[in-house]
């Protein structure tokens, strides 16, 4: 299957209107597409994240799947980069798996635009993008008619990986003790998530204990500095 990605030019589409878009190349693999009425997205998505051997990052609107947050567990714990951004609307819903992608010590943000973040996809060891209309939920496996197009392409890879760090960086981790219209900010994006009690910011460049001030803090996985160098869940011991 051939699909044209039409470098930022003006395009008249079937003489009606004008639109540009961001010209990439010709993709020759698209290599599944899978609706979610009748076929199993979920099975499909997972197959590809085990497959993983450098990366995986997430960017979904909604993410309540306990199956796709299982699989993003798994892989991080084998040794795959998994960094994940959510819509920080959709955090704290009923079902959520922010709290437990975060306590797994995945590097997961809420999105930084007071607007939503609405993207669904995914971009495996640049080589393989995952995007659609689905949305990481149960709801979108069996109750909506959603769609996703699975696509291995290197440039359409790089093109998304771009994007996906530009939403990531803005991003911040919250931990919160949310009421319907309140929420806490204890972490920003400027702060690594394995240090949650103080703020150091995430590699690079590597820092020693020399490089910073703070001594006997709580260090959680995967510790990239490597302050915590006797794995006792303490970093910088005096």
């Amino acid at each position: 299957m051939t699909v044209t990605v039409v470098n930022r030019v003006t395009t008249t589409l079937r003489n009606t209107y004008t639109s540009t878009v961001t010209q990439l190349s010709t993709l020759q693999q698209v290599r599944m597409l899978c609706f979610s009425q009748g076929q199993d997205c979920a099975s499909s998505i997972a197959a590809l994240i085990n497959n993983a051997t450098r990366y995986v990052y997430v960017a979904v609107y909604t993410f309540t799947s306990d199956f796709l947050a299982g699989a993003l567990i798994e892989a991080k714990n084998r040794g795959v980069a998994v960094k994940v951004v959510i819509e920080n609307q959709q955090a704290n819903i009923q079902g959520s798996e922010y709290g437990r992608l975060l306590s797994s010590g995945i590097d997961v943000r809420l999105d930084g635009n007071t607007a939503l973040m609405h993207h669904k996809f995914v971009v495996i060891d640049g080589e393989i993008v995952v995007t659609g209309s689905y949305n990481w939920s149960e709801a979108a496996e069996t109750s909506n008619d959603e769609n996703i197009v699975i696509l291995h392409d290197r440039n359409v890879a790089k093109a998304y990986e771009s994007e996906f760090f530009r939403i990531f960086n803005r991003g911040t981790t919250h931990t919160t003790t949310q009421t319907t219209t309140t929420r806490t900010t204890t972490t920003t994006a400027n702060c690594d998530p394995s240090y949650p009690d103080v703020c150091i910011p995430p590699p690079p460049p590597d820092l020693d204990c020399s490089d910073i001030q703070y001594r006997n803090f709580r260090v959680l996985p995967p510790d990239p500095h490597r302050f915590d160098r006797d794995g006792d869940g303490i970093g910088c011991e005096t």
